[in-house]
């Protein structure tokens, strides 16, 4: 035993390095280190390892083939204070991170178990796991949280609650979009969109909670909460911010995508068509650096020309002229700023003869 600790020790303190860390994954040193996982000896030291070959997400995947999930489950259930095993949190957060760990961990009755502990010890660390969780792209995992989105807002609203707590229930919801789930009575029952919208305020809280606010009303967005999503003043609140955050790039494109399900629905797309400046700030976002971004607004704008024909043409108009302004500035600026179509009477000036094909490039034939 003496023997395989320093073994251990010394594979943990080279698994710092990426190399290294590439080579032990090579030679198998995974499953290797998931067989002593569950020994108390050397269980600090062998979290530390996997949780060191857990960061690249190229390996992430090659946890899925062994009772890795299964014993760092056990553990998050079983231990009192996750706080004394920051290599366990670490380890469980990085390995949620991939889709088919993710089904992994909700096999069964294990997601069931794991957010009524969760509530019980109302443990930040373990709604980081579960926020993780409703990241994922799957419905099916997406769909266990459904029994428990009411528990959730509850805990949201309480006056307990910490800001770490607040942040991760908060990052849980804004990623659970759930098309069959009653979002109007949710909306209706707690207040919600009333409350949201105190956080939605410039300056009123972090940006890390400011982002997830934006992407929680994204969520809420349906027929029925449209017109309460207006009432709300969110709306406009969310237009404000755009112009306020226009240069942070998931701002914008959480942003956008919240406009796009505002256009989605008449009570939230007239009230931003009527009282925001929202389409051109669209047609400017088509230029934006970051490709996600120019989607998202091209698809707005999609939405906006199938609903309205007036603004379908003024929107078309728009775009020409976003794509075309070099050449109307050109058009349209007077001789004296040089705005005539021939560029000028610069050296390289093309000018042409009158017999077809003779033609000179600065003097040179």
């Amino acid at each position: 035993d003496v023997l395989l600790m320093s073994v251990l020790r010394l594979m943990h303190n080279l698994s710092f390095d990426s190399v290294m860390r590439d080579a032990m994954v090579k030679n198998g040193m995974i499953p290797k280190s998931v067989e002593l996982v569950s020994s108390p000896r050397f269980q600090p030291v062998v979290l530390g390892l996997l949780y060191h070959m857990s960061m690249d997400d190229k390996f992430k995947s090659l946890f899925t083939y062994t009772d890795c999930i299964p014993r760092v489950y056990e553990m998050l259930v079983r231990v009192q204070d996750l706080r004394n095993t920051p290599e366990l949190i670490a380890l469980a957060v990085n390995l949620t991170q991939n889709a088919r760990n993710a089904e992994v961990m909700c096999e069964g009755d294990r997601f069931d178990r794991l957010i009524r502990r969760a509530f019980q010890t109302c443990d930040e660390l373990l709604f980081k796991v579960l926020r993780n969780l409703a990241q994922q792209e799957s419905l099916t995992v997406k769909r266990r949280f459904g029994p428990y989105m009411e528990q959730m807002v509850q805990l949201l609203r309480s006056t307990e609650i910490t800001a770490e707590l607040f942040v991760e229930v908060l990052g849980c919801l804004a990623n659970l979009y759930l098309p069959e789930f009653d979002f109007f009575a949710l909306v209706r029952k707690h207040d919600l969109l009333h409350f949201l919208a105190q956080y939605a305020q410039p300056g009123a809280v972090d940006d890390d909670i400011l982002l997830e606010v934006v992407m929680f009303v994204g969520v809420l967005c349906n027929e029925g909460t449209a017109p309460m999503l207006v009432e709300s003043g969110l709306v406009n609140t969310l237009f404000s911010l755009m112009g306020e955050k226009k240069e942070d790039d998931e701002f914008v494109l959480q942003i956008a995508f919240a406009f796009n399900k505002f256009m989605l629905f008449e009570g939230t797309r007239n009230a931003m068509l009527s009282s925001t400046q929202v389409v051109f700030y669209l047609v400017d976002l088509l230029q934006d650096k970051n490709k996600e971004v120019r989607r998202v607004a091209d698809q707005c704008l999609d939405i906006i020309m199938d609903a309205d024909e007036e603004w379908a043409v003024r929107i078309r108009n728009l775009k020409f002229e976003a794509f075309n302004q070099d050449w109307l500035d050109v058009v349209t600026a007077s001789p004296e700023q040089g705005g005539n179509m021939r560029g000028g009477e610069g050296p390289d000036e093309v000018e042409f003869a009158e017999e077809a094909g003779n033609y000179t490039i600065g003097g040179q034939r």
